[in-house]
């Protein structure tokens, strides 16, 4: 780290950093740290958690109270929303504590994808097909099944209970009618999405408030650290906290969070093609969406650097196309001389062979995917080993903070 002595006004650096950044300074922003907000928090979260971790722990998914008294608890749907459901299902296959926001994503995606004979996952236009055979057959006030299948498809019973889960919400109110018409439940259930994250914003927002001095001293000591004191600097951040005076120019990539507003982003890498009802979700879509509305930062077009620092990512695919669309940005392939740095810390109950083995596979697999993605023969990380482009570098930002995984 340079000293204040020394600052090298010479090597333009450019910071790039994920959800490690704010939990290195002190802010619980992890899954984990939500879920459990919300089940101390909100009554209705707690409730309906409540009555899901019953049935699947006992494994009776006809319980005589389901699914009246579930729904009777999500009618209006104004502090619990369809992906709670889902994700709450997600959490009792894996607990929530080892869920990263970026596994979140990957079950957003899954929801749309295809199943096959080998991966019965849960498909919302089968949600909605399913819906629409119940109504024909008028037979109760609700849909039940104890085996449910369609086309040829047997769910698990966990899967059975989060279809029939699924189903039942939009039997009833305020949802009662969106799944007639493809489009007004798509959007519905993209509406849905942003009222789980205009929640998690006000969680956010919590936060920074009840930590707001400590968080910005962290925060200006380890934007130091990561640029070794470089300058000029510029940030980018899939993080959606306001700058707070900080003196460096600022780019939020999938929106943020203030007194007044949330716009942040949670959402796909995939589908590709505007006309697939799923492409809302895109975070690409999304994104385009905020850049009309004038809600989305723009990228400093005068800022070349030549040191990029990325530190704090998951590197999941989720966020492949903004890691290829900013290597295309700089022309990784031809290495013009820029500096690429991946910096990790070891995390809360992680030996360093662990933390080195992990950053090690994350970018592997991301600069593999990116040398496909460019229709590459497989070499491009042995080209920017050999070329000195690329590092991966341990830091130590506070000895004396244990920190919990970025996710």
């Amino acid at each position: 780290m340079q000293t204040d002595n020394f600052v090298d006004l010479t090597n333009p650096t450019l910071l790039i950093i994920g959800n490690g950044f704010d939990l290195a300074c002190g802010l619980k922003t992890r899954y984990a740290d939500f879920f459990n907000d919300q089940v101390n928090t909100n009554p209705t979260f707690r409730s309906v958690y409540g009555y899901m971790r019953d049935t699947i722990q006992y494994g009776d998914i006809n319980c005589s109270w389901y699914p009246h008294n579930l729904l009777k608890e999500t009618q209006s749907f104004s502090n619990f929303t369809i992906w709670d459901i889902v994700f709450l299902i997600y959490s009792f296959k894996a607990s929530p504590e080892k869920i990263g926001w970026c596994d979140l994503e990957s079950v957003i995606s899954s929801t749309f994808e295809k199943p096959n004979n080998k991966k019965h996952v849960i498909n919302w236009a089968i949600i909605r097909e399913m819906i629409i055979q119940y109504e024909e057959q008028g037979s109760s006030d609700h849909f039940h099944d104890q085996s449910i299948t369609y086309s040829g498809l047997n769910f698990s019973p966990d899967d059975s209970f989060l279809v029939e889960t699924l189903c039942n919400s939009f039997l009833f109110k305020p949802f009662s009618t969106v799944y007639q018409d493809n489009d007004s439940f798509y959007e519905t259930l993209l509406s849905q999405l942003l009222s789980f994250e205009n929640r998690f914003g006000k969680y956010l927002l919590n936060q920074l408030v009840t930590n707001k001095g400590e968080y910005i001293a962290r925060r200006d000591s380890l934007v130091l650290l990561l640029s070794d004191g470089n300058l000029p600097l510029s940030i980018e951040t899939f993080n959606y906290l306001p700058a707070y005076g900080l003196k460096y120019s600022l780019r939020h990539i999938h929106g943020q969070i203030s007194d007044s507003s949330c716009t942040l982003i949670f959402g796909i890498s995939k589908p590709n093609n505007p006309q697939d009802p799923s492409y809302i979700f895109t975070k690409a879509s999304r994104q385009f969406e905020l850049s009309i509305r004038e809600n989305l930062d723009k990228r400093e077009t005068n800022f070349t650097p030549k040191t990029i620092v990325f530190f704090g990512h998951s590197l999941n695919e989720q966020d492949y196309p903004y890691f290829f669309q900013f290597f295309d940005t700089i022309e990784l392939q031809k290495k013009h001389g820029q500096k690429i740095i991946f910096k990790y810390s070891i995390h809360d109950c992680q030996t360093k062979e662990d933390a080195i083995k992990e950053i090690k596979q994350r970018v592997e697999r991301l600069i593999y995917a990116y040398d496909i993605y460019c229709s590459g023969n497989g070499n491009l990380l042995s080209n920017l080993v050999n070329t000195d482009t690329i590092e991966v570098r341990e830091i130590n930002p506070f000895s004396s903070l244990k920190y919990p995984e970025a996710s």
